[in-house]
């Protein structure tokens, strides 16, 4: 394969085909990961078709198109708050004003790009033409349960899973524990803590519907004080917008946060929409179908046409961490899936 570099970091390693000028198959995944996200969480994407581009040159083989694996440079988005940006300038959708995205330490990811050796005036660069892509399949992880507990090798993925991020903050009025009674507080905590509750029983009644609490913090909180405020995240997902956004889920924090009298303001952080697609013929369906897989790439390339199979080599794979999936990417922020 010959290597290159684009100007977003994603890193491309491209096999040629028989047919100059063709479209390219386009496969790969993401770079980084995150805490407990799944040992081969992106890697697997990665290394799986480099394996297999090398069995091919081993065996003289090429293809009438092109194939390239991509490693993309960012897609969890944890630093700035910005995800799938490798994938986003692929496409063609980065979003500029997240140039000006700060992290922890006060750096802009523009500050952070230029000291890297990148150009964040050149990322139009590295958009890929549709025309010059065939497809894009993406082999990855399941990241939960479902195949190992089905006895499944493997899975297709139908459906991917649109999400939106909130950050809830709730302000009380902070007290001695010891000296304020229990009807007269306004705890912002416990507030927090009856909207997780509500969450939880809320997608726990629909299928494919998940919700999850993954921060929360009480800012200058002691073991002796009534909490006076509360800051804590929201993810919702689901790969059917009425059941992720109905108007019980935009009031779930304002009715909740009553019952503690503390006033809730949800700042909307991130919003994905999903994507369904049609489950393949033959499939075998035991029980619940697998986990959506996390939103991928390239949501603006147009369904490609029908290809014709060719033999893979067989290489040893857990039966407990691959899900296979045949994708197109639906992220389509802002108003991240």
């Amino acid at each position: 394969m010959t290597v290159r570099r684009d100007a977003a970091g994603n890193v491309i390693g491209r096999y040629e085909g028989t047919e100059p000028g063709a479209a390219a198959l386009l496969t790969g995944s993401h770079f980084d990961s995150v805490r407990d996200g799944g040992r081969y969480d992106g890697n697997l994407g990665v290394i799986l078709p480099i394996a297999c581009v090398a069995e091919w040159n081993r065996q003289g083989k090429r293809f009438p198109f092109a194939v390239e694996v991509v490693g993309f440079a960012e897609e969890e988005g944890v630093r700035f708050k910005a995800t799938l940006l490798g994938s986003r300038a692929i496409a063609g959708t980065f979003d500029n004003n997240v140039l000006d995205n700060v992290d922890d330490s006060g750096k802009t990811m523009r500050d952070v790009m230029a000291a890297a050796g990148f150009d964040p005036a050149g990322l139009p660069a590295a958009a890929h033409d549709p025309k010059k892509v065939l497809a894009f399949i993406e082999v990855h992880i399941e990241q939960g349960p479902v195949l190992l507990n089905e006895g499944l090798p493997v899975g297709v993925v139908t459906a991917i899973s649109g999400a939106s991020r909130f950050i809830v903050e709730l302000e009380g009025l902070a007290g001695h524990a010891g000296t304020v009674p229990m009807d007269m507080r306004r705890d912002a905590a416990m507030a927090g803590a009856e909207i997780g509750l509500y969450i939880e029983k809320r997608c726990g009644g629909k299928p494919g519907l998940v919700g999850t609490v993954g921060q929360f913090n009480v800012p200058n909180g002691a073991t002796n004080v009534v909490p006076g405020r509360a800051v804590f995240s929201i993810d919702i997902r689901c790969g059917d917008d009425a059941e992720r956004e109905p108007p019980s889920v935009t009031c779930w924090p304002r009715s909740n946060a009553c019952a503690h009298a503390a006033t809730c303001v949800r700042r909307c952080a991130r919003r994905t929409k999903p994507r369904v697609f049609p489950a393949p013929r033959g499939c075998r369906s035991n029980g619940p179908p697998p986990s959506p897989a996390r939103a991928c790439r390239c949501a603006t390339f147009p369904p490609a046409p029908a290809m014709t199979p060719w033999p893979l080599p067989r290489l040893p794979m857990s039966r407990c961490c691959l899900c296979a999936a045949a994708t197109a990417a639906s992220a389509t922020t802002p108003p991240k899936s």
